[in-house]
């Protein structure tokens, strides 16, 4: 048994004016509705709420909506800063109290600090995906699934609907619709030993993530399901000042080019890295076909300075070998913009999706992502 990190309940008078100041606060600037009450959790014991994460609103939601009045300590992320109206939360979440957690590594003084809660009877709160939900890149993580089968806790899964842009609407007085939807009580995930224990590991995460998704309002269902055989492509081409194309060098010839064009399709990650992080990433998510090949050298270069302090932050959210391959691309193209500009050409640059409909069989190619 890990060392006893923090005792529960604690903060219990500040979490409980948090709790009737946040149940006032949605009731007067949101229309918020409950679903799901029946699927009533355990009133003893170890605990597990999992949930999607659409925005910070969601961590805040969890805070004011404690399950059967029972304190909930809640795994939050420390590592991306929150910026614009979204920053007007952080200082809630800190009154409140949080399990910081490191993303893209194996925190283990954080899942420790979890389970030591989880071994108190205590009731432990966490966004199974580790990040905000983005229904075209959306992945279990197995965090969850170890928690639960360390400590014998069961899961009882909750959507929270409404919250992508419902903060923005809050902060403009304009009252969102919001929706709670608590489904039925997991059983805790069963231990093995080996290659066993890492199947049901991601078994575990797996149907607690499909649990989660089926709970969320039509309109958010995650569509990947939906998509069979997804590829991405960059499409680029050298273009001299006078029009004609020009070869690129055969060494600069750009390798893991749709990891780059998947990464620019994942529009969630390009926001985090674009508003949260101030990296200057414009200039490979425009539409425009033709690009200022010194921006887009400069944008390269920003997201891989970045990972040299933060090696796991592709790795965490795309996988371990699209993050490792989208890296590499990003390398390439800087060399090969960087090429271009030096020689006085432009570029033209252009991310293409191409999937097929599991519902018809229609094959789709997109240019650009919709965001």
């Amino acid at each position: 048994m890990p060392d006893v990190v923090i005792r529960v309940p604690r903060r219990v008078w500040r979490r409980r004016l948090v709790f009737v100041v946040g149940r006032l606060l949605l009731f007067a600037l949101a229309r918020v509705r409950i679903q799901g009450r029946a699927n009533r959790p355990p009133k003893r014991g170890p605990l597990i709420v999992a949930a999607n994460h659409h925005s910070p609103l969601d961590v805040f939601m969890m805070s004011a909506y404690p399950l059967g009045g029972r304190q909930i300590e809640i795994i939050g992320n420390d590592d991306i800063p929150l910026v614009g109206a979204l920053s007007r939360i952080r200082p809630w979440l800190n009154r409140y109290g949080f399990i910081p957690i490191r993303r893209g590594v194996v925190d283990r003084a954080a899942l420790n600090m979890a389970l030591a809660v989880l071994k108190q009877g205590g009731v432990v709160g966490i966004f199974p995906e580790g990040g905000l939900w983005d229904a075209s890149g959306m992945q279990a993580r197995t965090g969850v699934a170890w928690l639960s089968q360390k400590s014998g806790a069961p899961i009882l899964p909750v959507a929270f609907g409404g919250t992508r842009d419902g903060l923005n609407d809050l902060f403009g007085l304009r009252r969102p619709r919001l929706t709670v939807r608590i489904g039925p009580l997991i059983p805790a995930v069963e231990s093995g030993g080996g290659a066993a224990r890492r199947d049901a590991l991601e078994q575990g995460a797996a149907l607690i993530m499909a649990r989660i998704a089926d709970l969320l309002p039509p309109e958010e269902q995650t569509s990947r399901e939906a998509v069979l055989d997804e590829q991405f492509e960059l499409a680029l081409q050298v273009i001299a000042a006078d029009g004609s194309l020009v070869d690129l060098p055969s060494e600069l010839a750009i390798r893991e080019g749709g990891a780059v064009a998947g990464l620019i399709y994942r529009c969630g990650l390009m926001d985090t890295l674009a508003r949260n992080l101030d990296l200057p990433v414009e200039p490979l998510r425009g539409t425009e076909a033709r690009r200022d090949p010194s921006a887009v050298a400069v944008a390269c270069a920003a997201i891989i300075d970045y990972l040299r302090g933060d090696p796991g932050f592709l790795t965490y959210r795309l996988g371990q070998k699209a993050g490792s391959a989208a890296k590499i691309g990003l390398i390439a193209l800087r060399e090969a913009a960087l090429w271009a500009a030096a020689h006085g050409h432009h570029l033209e640059m252009t991310p293409i999706r191409r999937y097929i409909r599991a519902d018809n069989g229609e094959a789709v190619t997109e240019r650009h992502p919709n965001c």
